[in-house]
């Protein structure tokens, strides 16, 4: 099977999977600068194989294999990135997984929910969706800061708003709910329609939360 058909199937398992892909992917690499370059210690390198970046993420695809610089110098800086962040990006480049430690954890959710940011930024739906099914088997709950940051990091046609708010209305109580005021006017309104079809649900005896009956509502469609 060819490469390019390869990525087609599932978070390109099939490559990833596969005992010779040292050998498929060969020792061309691209060099991705990750931070500000005038930083004291100046920016993270990552070197990747751009067969694999490339197939994976539009984005990139499009920077190495158009008429832009980043293809002539097979290099590309990303200023607006953390190198945490592109690390947790090359795992799952590498062994098609995004799962953190400790699994249900603040900081896991914290992690997730800026990966999920960054795949949108790379035009990968795929991994969003992986990493909204992610969220949902961690079982954790978020915090104040993390609904904050998904409603100032997205838009309203995003599936994220839906999953972090379900989950806030579902896992979130006591003082969580003292401060809501603090959240953007937005995230206040759709909790608030998420608690009015919570309790709704429970007075027709539906006590189900809304991602162990369908999850795709959390995926974005591609």
């Amino acid at each position: 099977m060819a490469l390019a058909d390869s990525r087609k199937r599932k978070f390109g398992e099939s490559i990833r999977d596969d005992m010779n892909m040292i050998i498929i992917l060969g020792d061309d690499t691209v060099t991705v600068e990750i931070g500000e370059p005038d930083r004291v210690f100046g920016p993270s390198v990552f070197k990747v194989h751009p067969q694999l970046l490339c197939k994976s993420l539009p984005y990139f695809d499009k920077a190495f294999n158009g008429s832009f610089k980043e293809a002539r110098e097979k290099r590309i800086e990303l200023t607006h990135e953390s190198p945490v962040g592109f690390g947790y990006i090359m795992r799952w480049l590498y062994t098609g997984s995004v799962d953190c430690n400790p699994p249900n954890s603040s900081a896991t959710l914290f992690t997730l929910c800026r990966l999920w940011v960054a795949a949108d930024r790379y035009c990968a739906p795929w991994l969003q969706n992986q990493i909204a099914d992610t969220i949902i088997d961690a079982e954790s709950t978020p915090p104040l800061d993390d609904v904050r940051y998904v409603y100032n990091s997205t838009t309203s046609d995003m599936p994220l708003r839906t999953l972090i708010v379900d989950l806030a209305a579902w896992r979130r109580t006591g003082k969580f709910f003292d401060k809501i005021n603090e959240l953007p006017t937005a995230a206040i309104g759709d909790l608030c329609g998420a608690w009015k079809s919570r309790f709704l649900g429970f007075g027709k005896g539906e006590a189900e939360a809304p991602w162990k009956t369908d999850r795709t509502r959390y995926h974005v469609k591609f």
